[in-house]
């Protein structure tokens, strides 16, 4: 398959494992250049073509810094895969499921994508790749 990526920079989140891991071999199987963020990076050491960066995005500015650095490190970032995402599991249900646990599944499921999408978006309108 040739998604036209020879050379472009992608940037995804949750990229150590799962799905997040088979979209990085993905996209250096295309000739993207890959920053893969995640808790623990040890999985995505040493592979050519990506770069990895250890990250807590719940964490205040990390998104925003992420991004900051895969532009700095790749010129652009071109693709965005927000794949990071989970939730605790709780064995008494719904009920179970305290305002707390709700909001940080909220924080990491929502405003992890919310906030790396607004950043690059930023990026792609002033470098003319996008329209706001």
């Amino acid at each position: 398959m040739d998604l036209q990526l020879e050379g472009k920079g992608a940037l995804v989140t949750g990229a150590s494992k799962g799905i997040g891991r088979a979209v990085v071999d993905t996209l250096v199987a295309e000739g993207a250049l890959v920053v893969a963020a995640a808790r623990i990076i040890d999985p995505l050491q040493g592979l050519a073509g990506v770069t990895p960066v250890a990250a807590n995005l719940v964490e205040p500015g990390a998104t925003e810094d992420l991004v900051a650095g895969a532009i700095e490190q790749h010129g652009s970032v071109d693709v965005l895969v927000n794949n990071v995402g989970g939730a605790p599991l709780h064995v008494d249900g719904f009920l179970g499921v305290s305002d707390h646990d709700f909001e940080a599944a909220f924080a990491l499921n929502f405003y992890v994508a919310l906030r790396a999408t607004r950043a690059v978006l930023k990026h792609m309108i002033l470098a003319g790749l996008a329209r706001s």
